[in-house]
């Protein structure tokens, strides 16, 4: 068989440094973005009756339609989403390190695309330059 080969950006990320327990996404992924400000936005929605056991299956299945089947499973293992640490659920704490972690590659990417564009941009405006008629 024949075989397509691209770099599409996947990285592995082991949950709170336990090799077992690995979530593998790219975190460029702009759709993933959408995908986590949709999917949060929809948990804003849940009512005050919701209880902390339909909550929590809500919630792994919010995340798992962010990442793929199974992410929640590998992200909180048994435990209960809304379980605290200091007064933060695990669920908001996963989160804000989710978004750490992605910061730094989105900015470099973006640095990247802006480094190519204005190399593009040169070199329109030396065709240009040279062809001022066309």
């Amino acid at each position: 068989m024949n075989n397509i080969v691209f770099e599409e950006g996947y990285k592995e990320f082991a949950i709170n440094n336990d090799e077992s327990r690995i979530l593998r996404f790219n975190p460029t992924d702009l759709a993933l973005f959408e995908k986590i400000k949709k999917e949060l936005s929809e948990v804003q929605k849940f009512d005050d009756d919701t209880d902390d056991v339909e909550a929590d299956r809500k919630l792994r299945e919010t995340i798992d339609k962010i990442f793929y089947e199974g992410a929640s499973a590998i992200i909180f293992k048994d435990q209960n989403v809304l379980t605290t640490v200091n007064g933060v659920t695990i669920f908001e704490r996963f989160f804000k390190a989710l978004l750490n972690i992605m910061k730094p590659y989105v900015e470099k990417e973006a640095r990247k695309t802006a480094e190519k564009i204005e190399k593009y941009r040169k070199q329109h405006d030396r065709i240009v330059a040279d062809n001022p008629d066309d």
